[in-house]
């Protein structure tokens, strides 16, 4: 193999970036984290011209991805991902699985958190008396604090395994660099197939945060749902929203429905 070189600010060329992505989807990644890897290139390119280091700007375009239809969990789906998590197997940490797994579900139904800054929570940031939880805006990727009021049942069973000495309000010693959640991730597929639903990669943490984002947007609105979940704009939360969750008025129910008049002939159009 050829040895390792450092890359530099010159290597930052439209053809280079180019190559990287399509060595990057070559090794089985998807366009969407190509597209990432794009973003992130541009970014670095478009500082380093600020700097003053680099001319030009880059112009290669995205590559193209299929847009899907946004998925969310029914209430029936999700009541029973509850009910298999609550009987998961074993322990987390000092605290029994099941209770911890329902008690970070629930909170995530509640409050719509990506699963990072739900996981670096700390219990002093609960105010169990008023049922708030206060988001630190370090851990939140639109780096801004945010406060949830969590509903009777999370607060319940949060309580059941809140203990004070505790550094995160859900501690998961499995994944210690508490980046990627590879063991968590794998836990929670033995819970989803237990509960009898899909677990494939769009069917993990942020399928949660889909189906929060689903049913407030059907009972307060859009731009509601943009503002719980943090979102710099619409788009970005329209690429959240169930349609099939929605209740908002549908073609069929406005079209009128073709029929023949009685007693209508029908003329045959001339050429």
């Amino acid at each position: 193999p050829e040895p390792f070189v450092t890359p530099t600010v010159a290597d930052l060329t439209d053809e280079n970036v180019a190559g990287f992505l399509d060595w990057t989807i070559e090794r089985g990644r998807s366009p969407y984290t190509a597209n990432k890897q794009r973003a992130t290139l541009h970014a670095l390119w478009r500082a380093a011209r600020r700097s003053k280091l680099l001319e030009g700007e880059p112009t290669m375009e995205k590559i193209p991805t299929e847009k899907r239809v946004p998925e969310a969990w029914s209430l029936s789906e999700f009541a029973r991902i509850l009910e298999a998590a609550s009987t998961a197997p074993g322990m987390v940490d000092d605290v029994p699985a099941g209770d911890w797994w329902r008690a970070l579900l629930l909170t995530a139904y509640d409050t719509g958190l990506r699963i990072s800054a739900l996981l670096r929570t700390e219990p002093a940031n609960l105010d169990q008396a008023e049922g708030w939880l206060r988001v630190k805006a370090s851990t939140q990727k639109q780096k801004a604090e945010q406060v949830f009021k969590l509903h009777a049942e999370t607060l319940e069973a949060i309580g059941q395994i809140l203990r004070p000495d505790h550094k995160f309000l859900f501690p998961w010693p499995y994944d210690p660099k508490r980046r990627v959640w590879r063991a968590l991730t794998r836990h929670y597929r033995a819970i989803l197939r237990a509960a009898g639903v899909n677990a494939t990669k769009r069917d993990l943490f942020h399928k949660i945060r889909r189906t929060t984002a689903t049913y407030l947007a059907d009972k307060s609105g859009a731009a509601v749902a943009q503002a719980y979940l943090g979102h710099s704009c619409a788009s970005v939360t329209a690429a959240y929203l169930d349609p099939t969750k929605i209740h908002a008025i549908q073609a069929t129910d406005v079209l009128p429905r073709p029929e023949c008049v009685e007693g209508e002939t029908l003329t045959p159009t001339a050429r």
